[in-house]
């Protein structure tokens, strides 16, 4: 079979326009950020899609300019050890882990879900390392900012992989991280729009591990639309890629608000 015609000039087009913006907001140092889209290829059977996804050690603005088989890889759906490359690089990013679990989640749950995006947003890690720090070494977080502005209908679903938060902080630690983000999100009222679906924390996991892979599926299953890696960068899901980057700005306009008020003591 020929592969090469299910990856379209407008699905390559939309890969260059995407990667291009991450470029230049400066999420995407050296090879940093990936992409993925799921191509069905046969409508009467969904479990024979397929995934488009960045080849490793390819850069954002490599892939900007050069939307091809030289910097993208087309992969059966799934998550075998060794996959075949049916057109394309035939090494797919070091983070295939988490998208190929993800889009098994969205297959099945949310299959209107096509795309995935992961980049570093530069105020949202930031946020993060400041969030971080309040909720693991404050005597307390304030509760009474759980209901602070609007409320995102998506609960917090913080997993975290080290073994002490499970036995030591796990239900107030999860408590804390969703005062902060629902802090972060009544920053803006977009928020509610494009960030409705909500916005949750995977911490603690090695990138490209099976375990990051794991959680932050597992956080999708909730229906949610961004999952944030402290340390690491952020990973989001949508109809499209760009559905995926209007959450991810969102999400990194509302943490620079967020770092800027707190920085200026006007809580």
């Amino acid at each position: 079979m020929d592969y090469s015609k299910f990856v379209t000039d407008e699905i390559l087009d939309e890969i260059a326009s995407v990667a291009k913006v991450a470029w230049n907001h400066g999420w995407a140092e050296s090879s940093a950020g990936n992409l993925s889209l799921r191509l069905n290829v046969d409508a009467k059977h969904p479990k024979s899609d397929l995934v488009l996804i960045t080849g490793t050690g390819i850069r954002m603005r490599e892939l900007a300019e050069n939307p091809g088989p030289e910097t993208l890889g087309l992969f059966e759906r799934g998550g075998q050890e060794k996959l075949e490359c049916l057109w394309g690089s035939g090494k797919q990013t070091s983070e295939w882990f988490s998208h190929f679990e993800v889009h098994n989640v969205l297959a099945s749950r949310f299959p209107e879900k096509r795309a995935v995006l992961h980049v570093h947003p530069t105020y949202t890690l930031a946020w993060l390392e400041v969030a971080y720090r309040e909720i693991r070494f404050a005597d307390s977080v304030d509760g009474t900012l759980e209901d602070a502005g609007h409320t995102i209908k998506k609960g917090i679903s913080f997993i975290t992989g080290k073994e002490d938060d499970h036995e030591d902080l796990p239900k107030e630690k999860m408590r804390r991280w969703g005062v902060m983000v629902r802090r972060l999100l009544s920053r803006l009222e977009e928020s509610h729009v494009y960030l409705k679906d909500g916005v949750d924390v995977v911490e603690g996991m090695g990138m490209g591990s099976e375990g990051l892979a794991t959680a932050t599926s597992t956080v999708f299953k909730s229906g949610c639309g961004v999952v944030l890696w402290p340390k690491h960068g952020a990973i989001a899901v949508g109809e499209d890629l760009q559905a995926c980057l209007d959450k991810l700005e969102v999400v990194d306009k509302a943490a620079k608000v967020d770092l800027l008020v707190r920085a200026s003591k006007h809580v």
